[in-house]
């Protein structure tokens, strides 16, 4: 019986845990960005969350007028719905 709890437990647990994927479709003006970032970002073709998530931030570096200060901005907004850029 304690396992089968514990197993229900476990399930619920994954029930709480965040889908990334769910933000993917939704474009980067609902993120709170600065009209430079966005727009650097839209030049480069970024238009929905997962096309920022499918980058690295040295490709996001790599973008003409976009630095550390850019990058921290998007950072920090996709920290808001726990997302992360893509890892190197």
């Amino acid at each position: 019986e304690e396992v089968e709890q514990n197993n229900q437990d476990f399930l619920e647990s994954l029930n709480n845990i965040p889908d990334p994927s769910k933000y993917d479709n939704h474009d980067i003006r609902n993120l709170k960005l600065t009209r430079r970032t966005f727009n650097c970002l839209h030049r480069a073709g970024i238009q929905s969350i997962g096309d920022l998530r499918g980058f690295t931030a040295d490709e996001l570096l790599a973008i003409d007028r976009f630095g550390k200060h850019s990058l921290r901005e998007v950072q920090d907004e996709l920290n808001a719905y726990d997302l992360h850029l893509k890892e190197d």
